[in-house]
């Protein structure tokens, strides 16, 4: 019943609020979409290809243009808080997106539940759900959304209300800096990733060390409750460090049930509290800073 209960924990935390629907369509990379290479490459990497594990839209869209280091799940909390390291322009509606800029839908009940990154024209770059079987795509929005009742043309604004009370929109972020990933190595981002080590060398059986496992999970997950307390001042090294260990269990089912109670309690802890600071995000278009004019 516990781990039941966990697995689906994770599953909550990883997914999107509204899994879209995608439809592919024929569209060839190429070096003249301004791109970096190393982006390009990356999206080529992983089109139409199954990803083993629950990777979300926001993991995907970061990682193909280089703001995290590895593909691992994401959070529209870790979205904006890169926007706000890379001091991204949140664009005005009268600005066309460009290829490489961010979109977000959004809606006022639960904030940004989809993230993309724009390519051409209507041709956007996504992974519509944290599900396996949804690969990433380029998808023509023009097709994706046809016979629905609302416009979802892919500039900036509020699509079904208004600015302020909007009940339906995107939202565009330009990050002129490609690739750049604002994280610097910390003793607690030493730390955590000393123990996520142990932790997957503990987890192995032929290391016969699996007394250690428990106690090198307890103290993980610990220093994310406690870093998760004030959420607003969050790293990137802590937002690594919780989507490695969201994978990590996902490929490891079976060490959440050798955990003791109150371990399995204290990972209960980390993927709610993780679920409430999703809850608490940005809900309407005016509500969306604009990072580019200030930085941390």
């Amino acid at each position: 019943m516990h781990l039941k209960l966990n697995l689906k924990t994770i599953l909550l935390v990883l997914s999107a609020q509204i899994a879209l629907m995608s439809n592919s369509y024929a569209f060839e990379l190429s070096e003249d979409l301004n791109l970096p290479l190393k982006t390009l490459n990356r999206i080529d990497s992983v089109l139409n290809k199954s990803l083993s594990e629950p990777i979300n839209c926001w993991g995907v869209a970061l990682w193909s243009q280089g703001y995290i280091g590895e593909i691992r799940p994401s959070f529209k909390t870790e979205v904006m808080h890169i926007f706000e390291q890379n001091r991204c322009k949140k664009l005005s509606a009268d600005e066309p997106p460009r290829t490489g800029d961010f979109g977000s839908f959004f809606n006022s009940e639960s904030g940004i539940y989809h993230t993309f990154v724009h390519i051409k024209d209507s041709w956007i770059f996504e992974k519509g759900s944290p599900q396996t079987t949804d690969v990433p795509l380029i998808v023509n929005v023009d097709k994706k959304f046809e016979g629905y009742p609302i416009s979802f043309d892919l500039k900036t604004g509020c699509k079904f209300g208004s600015d302020t009370e909007c009940k339906w929109g995107i939202v565009n972020y330009r990050c002129d800096l490609h690739n750049q990933i604002v994280q610097t190595t910390t003793e607690q981002g030493e730390s955590l990733q000393k123990l996520f080590s142990k932790i997957i060398h503990c987890s192995k059986p032929e290391n016969r060390c699996e007394s250690e496992f428990p106690v090198a999970f307890k103290d993980y997950i610990m220093i994310l409750n406690r870093a998760l307390v004030s959420p607003e001042n969050l790293t990137s090294n802590e937002f690594q460090a919780i989507g490695k260990i969201l994978v990590f269990l996902n490929k490891n089912r079976d060490s959440l049930g050798h955990l003791p109670p109150e371990m399995l309690e204290a990972f209960l802890q980390l993927t709610d509290a993780i679920t409430m600071i999703e809850n608490d995000t940005f809900k309407t278009l005016a509500d969306f800073p604009d990072f580019s004019q200030h930085a941390r």
